[in-house]
């Protein structure tokens, strides 16, 4: 094929005509045919894009309930995106295998659900200005602290808590001699007595009103293994000191990973 110089010479590749001639393919020709065909590329149109159409289809009253009529010409052009079912990611076979090792990772073991049953025993005071200072507020707040740490042990699951009713007066005798902290294993009696693993007392040191501290131990019930001990000091003697000392012994043993022990 071999353009004119009219094609050359024009402004406009699509509007102005163009003469094509034929002529035979000649070794003279060889070296010009890229030329010629680059030439003929710039002269012809591109080809128009294919579309796809729906025809929309409306319903008339005069020919009657559910008789579908074309639209008119003016109906809509909806096109259809296609889409490359080569461009669609699917999740390789090594990445599978880490995933599902994450997840073996992350569920816990039957061991490791399993929580040892507790006996929690109410809080006493140690005041040593009981004799100078009277502490009238002393039991209330006692209780406050100890249905607090019993709430936050359950909430945080760092224990199974057993019931105490039935050792409540075997509890009292024993109170009534001594503190607990001080009755010689008489705690791990009572512990087993109410068919727990482990025992927890606690105590509040009162120095002065403004110099406290609370205490927490935990116990082995079979043998009287200390396993876990914990204090906060306090700066004051009220209702809110109390309480964070407490939040914060429990948020310390939930961080740190120390229940369950």
């Amino acid at each position: 094929m071999r353009a004119t110089a009219a094609m050359i010479a024009s402004p406009c590749r699509y509007e102005t005509p163009v003469s094509i001639t034929a002529t035979p393919r000649s070794p003279t020709t060889k070296a010009a045919w890229p030329v010629r065909a680059r030439l003929f590329a710039l002269a012809s149109p591109p080809a128009p894009r294919s579309t796809y159409t729906r025809s929309a289809t409306r319903t008339t009253a005069a020919s009657g309930a559910g008789a579908a009529q074309p639209a008119s010409a003016a109906a809509p052009t909806i096109r259809r995106k296609r889409i490359h079912m080569d461009r669609i990611e699917t999740p390789s076979l090594k990445r599978r295998a880490l995933l599902m090792a994450a997840c073996a990772l992350a569920l816990p073991t039957a061991a490791q659900t399993r929580l040892k049953k507790l006996l929690l025993l109410d809080f006493e005071l140690i005041d040593e200005q009981r004799d100078e200072v009277p502490f009238p507020e002393a039991p209330a707040r006692l209780a406050m602290i100890g249905a607090r740490l019993r709430a936050a042990i359950e909430r945080e699951g760092l224990y199974e808590l057993v019931d105490d009713a039935p050792v409540a007066e075997a509890i009292r005798n024993a109170r009534r001699q001594q503190n607990i902290l001080d009755c010689n294993g008489c705690e791990l009696d009572i512990a087993r007595q109410a068919g727990a693993e482990r025992v927890m007392f606690g105590w509040v040191q009162k120095v002065s009103n403004l110099i406290l501290n609370i205490n927490i131990e935990v116990r082995d019930a079979e043998d009287g293994r200390t396993l876990l001990v914990k204090s906060v000091d306090l700066r004051g003697n009220t209702d809110a000191s109390w309480q964070r000392g407490i939040d914060y012994l429990v948020r310390d043993m939930v961080e740190k990973r120390q229940g369950n022990r």
